[in-house]
């Protein structure tokens, strides 16, 4: 009959496999990524590290480019939770920013993971087939420098810093500093370095009256 299997040749199974881990061949896939770059990791080198074949990997995940975006909502709910979480748990602007900071040079030296910010590392170099995934990181930095300079501007506001403080440029001088270590920490300077800069820099720290 129209339809029927043929009972003495069953079809080869497709999708996932059985005992899928779907968070578990996410945060694979997100190591890869953070490690080599987003047009530098290939799918032989996701289906390897996923422990999934390529018909699976598209089935649960997508294309290469909606992967790759998840994998970095993945670290930033994940090992990247840090920074927000610097932003916004502290009540005093200085500890936070110092905080960030701070947190930043543990998390990119700690090697759990691969070095460095995978927000800003994972594609800094692509071509122009590549430039849509390059912009959304972009705009996830761009993002990332707003919370950090909404928190300026309330310091100013209630007295913090002083009240001439250009806190985009003040922003703008931490948001550098964040990103320059994490491509420190991808060069292979310790903690205890990263640390010592994050002292260096707090030391810009304007004057105001600290809550």
């Amino acid at each position: 009959m129209i339809g029927m299997k043929n009972m003495s040749s069953p079809a080869k199974p497709r999708g996932r496999p059985r005992g899928f881990n779907r968070d578990a061949a996410l945060s694979a896939a997100m190591h890869q990524f953070w490690l080599h770059g987003y047009e530098a990791t290939s799918l032989n080198d996701l289906s390897r590290a996923m422990a999934l074949n390529p018909p699976s990997i598209y089935g649960a995940f997508g294309d290469k480019k909606t992967l790759f975006e998840q994998a970095v909502d993945a670290y930033q709910i994940g090992p990247g939770c840090f920074a927000a979480r610097a932003l916004t748990e502290e009540s005093v602007t200085r500890k936070a920013i110092e905080r960030l900071l701070m947190d930043a040079a543990a998390n990119f030296t700690s090697g759990k993971n691969p070095p460095g910010c995978m927000v800003v590392l994972s594609a800094l170099n692509c071509t122009d087939e590549a430039a849509d995934v390059r912009d959304a990181l972009v705009q996830r930095r761009q993002q990332s420098a707003r919370m950090i300079e909404e928190r300026f501007k309330a310091a100013r506001k209630s007295g913090e810093i002083s009240a001439n403080t250009d806190v985009t440029a003040l922003a703008n001088v931490f948001v550098t500093i964040f990103q320059g270590l994490s491509i420190r920490a991808r060069d292979g300077a310790t903690r205890k370095e990263l640390e010592a800069v994050v002292q260096q820099a707090m030391k810009l720290w304007p004057e105001g009256n600290p809550a």
